[in-house]
């Protein structure tokens, strides 16, 4: 549950073309200030786009489908979501998300150093002991393995 928020630094935004963005891929739609105004109060976003997976083009909108709600049957998740037309005269700009080689390497290498930081500190915690303790019988049990074939 905790990774959730890590995991989305593994990508990024970057301004695409509307002809090059192909049918599912997960987009930012920016607006004039009057298509957010115009549109449903359960789509209207918190910012100055909105954001779900790109469904279509027709000759004067585009279709973008908006997450509503989420369900939760058993282990897995779905986002439950509702086509929304925007006017494409009001669109100012259209992001498409990008997979983010660097972002991911970051936090690859963070999350590596945060392990090798405190193992480094539990096994020097379990090396420091004080007089009388050479006869402790110290049980190390593994929280987790890892196979290398």
């Amino acid at each position: 549950m905790v990774a959730l928020p890590l995991l989305s630094a593994c990508f990024t935004y970057v301004p695409a073309e509307l002809e090059t963005v192909p049918p599912g891929d997960e987009v930012r739609v920016y607006l004039t200030r009057r298509a957010l105004a115009e549109l449903p109060e359960e789509f209207a976003p918190g910012g100055s786009y909105v954001a779900g997976s790109f469904a279509g083009q027709g000759e004067d909108s585009l279709r973008v489908r908006v997450p509503v709600s989420a369900r939760q049957p058993g282990f897995l998740s779905m986002d439950l979501r509702q086509e929304v037309h925007v006017p494409a005269s009001e669109v100012l700009q259209i992001e498409r998300r990008q997979f983010s080689y660097s972002r991911t390497a970051l936090l690859v290498a963070g999350a590596a150093g945060g392990a090798t930081a405190i193992i480094a500190f539990i096994t020097s915690s379990l090396g420091e002991g004080g007089a009388g303790d050479e006869n402790l019988d110290v049980t190390l049990i593994p929280l987790f393995s890892i196979p290398i074939p």
